[in-house]
């Protein structure tokens, strides 16, 4: 598959005023290149109908154009949001000077989706240094606010699994305008193992459990599973491992969605390979996990774990979305690794750096043949570009 990253474009930027001279255009397929012959700073954003900026979004980047600019952190997956009909290009006055258009990254999405739901994870109740309490009953208001049917979480409500924090959750989770349901993380167990009276008490599920969404004539299923204990080589029941294998054989013919904490290493959520080795799934569990995701192409893996935000897609192509893929034909399920609601972790791609003000999640809006996930930076309410992706799931009939 080619990258979307403004593919096939040969763009111009219109430009306003005698004074600037400003021209766009695509390299390699990838890569917006901008060159002005006067030096500043234009950034780029998305525009709907009448050059209105898309209040939803943040800016896809600022460019520091000396002689010559560009961004190139788009990845086949990337396309622009389904109301946009150019990119602005606006100086640092916030004078627009110019406007690419869409092309290659031009939604084919259907106006209206089936349905969409949140994905959250690592929110961590019981840390001090981070309002793990409000960063939740934000991402749960906006998440009802934009009309989302639930909310699912990758695990870690908790940072030392106490029945303190587990009360907090249900605290919050009972002033939620819709159902939330989510697996267990490590820091939900101890490393003796899941306290698993509390955990069915506060979230009023067990380790794993499905639930299933009937539209247009098809069935989605939600499949979560959960951690047993603090252990990373044998982390889940193999029991459950073998439950899930049931479900996705059960369901092959339809869309799933698997909602667990820990990420797949060599696939999304492990950027650059810096995030602590033993602190991975590994082993056993990991492989039979792995030949699972290859052999059901309509699955969608959610995990977290890790933190890493949404922007670290520019210090590798797979930080937050993967798939694998043979001679042009899906390989694979998909992965999508889900940054922290509590404290995303940033970094300049070789080291973790905690981002305690920052808290972020994704919409997933559902259409017969495909999503579209929407990483959103939920403290500021912005979906970011970079986060906007299609993923195809073309379901049997």
């Amino acid at each position: 598959m080619k990258k979307l990253l403004f593919a096939v474009l040969l763009l111009s930027v219109a430009v306003y005023g005698a004074d600037a001279k400003v021209k766009g255009k695509v390299l390699d397929g990838k890569r917006i290149e901008i060159k002005t012959d006067a030096p500043g700073t234009f950034t780029l954003v998305y525009e709907g109908a009448g050059r209105q900026q898309l209040a939803d979004y943040a800016p896809i980047c600022t460019l520091d154009a000396e002689q010559l600019a560009h961004y190139e952190y788009f990845i086949d997956a990337n396309v622009a949001p389904r109301e946009a009909k150019a990119i602005g290009v606006y100086d640092a006055e916030n004078n627009r000077v110019g406007s690419i258009k869409i092309s290659a990254l031009k939604s084919k999405s259907a106006k209206t989706p089936l349905y969409s739901y949140g994905v959250l994870t690592d929110v961590h109740f019981g840390v001090p240094k981070i309002d793990p309490a409000n960063d939740f009953k934000r991402a749960l208001a906006f998440f009802a606010e934009e009309g989302a049917s639930m909310v699912c979480i990758c695990g870690d409500i908790s940072e030392y699994g106490t029945e303190e924090e587990f009360q907090a959750y249900a605290n919050a989770v009972a002033q939620s305008k819709i159902p939330v349901y989510t697996t267990t993380g490590n820091h939900d167990c101890t490393k003796k193992g899941i306290k698993l009276e509390l955990w069915e008490r506060y979230t009023g599920k067990p380790l794993v459990f499905e639930k299933s969404v009937e539209v247009d004539g098809k069935t989605d299923h939600f499949l979560f599973l959960g951690m047993k204990r603090w252990n990373f080589k044998e982390a889940y029941y193999d029991e459950h491992i073998e439950w899930l294998e049931d479900k996705l054989e059960e369901y092959e013919g339809d869309r799933c969605y698997i909602i667990t904490h820990l990420f797949f290493p060599e696939r999304a959520g492990n950027l650059n390979g810096i995030y602590p080795p033993k602190n991975w799934l590994r082993g056993a569990q990991l492989e039979k996990l792995e030949n699972l995701c290859k052999k059901y192409h309509n699955s969608i893996w959610f995990s977290g774990h890790s933190h890493w935000e949404w922007a670290l897609q520019k210090y590798q192509d797979r930080a937050n979305i993967h798939r694998d893929y043979e001679d042009g034909e899906p390989a694979s399920g998909w992965s999508v690794h889900v940054p922290g609601c509590g404290c995303p972790i940033t970094s300049d791609g070789t080291t973790r750096v905690n981002n305690p003000p920052a808290s972020e999640g994704a919409l997933i809006q559902v259409y017969k043949d495909h999503v579209v996930v929407l990483g959103v930076d939920l403290k500021n309410g912005k979906y970011l570009p970079i986060a906007t992706y299609r993923l195809d799931t073309p379901v049997k009939k």
